[in-house]
């Protein structure tokens, strides 16, 4: 889950907005949930998640590398 920290918080903003919306969240009790739940996560996924990460991260510097290249044709035009 740490690896999705970015894409799990705006999720877990809007469930604790929404639990508030419905009066679920006070300041009299608290509760934790420890019940166990079955999951899927063969080797094979995480590989394949390491993988696309891995090329999220070249495309983004490609882009950066562009965007640079970029920048700079359209400075030197302007001089």
């Amino acid at each position: 889950m740490t690896k999705m920290h970015e894409q799990i918080k705006p999720l877990f903003t809007q469930v604790l907005m929404m639990c508030d919306e419905e009066g679920l969240i006070g300041l009299n009790m608290i509760a934790i949930d420890g019940c166990k739940l079955k999951s899927n996560a063969s080797k094979e996924w995480i590989s394949i998640f390491d993988e696309l990460s891995r090329k999220k991260a070249k495309q983004e510097r490609a882009a950066s590398i562009l965007l640079k290249v970029t920048n700079h044709k359209i400075a030197s035009a302007r001089s």
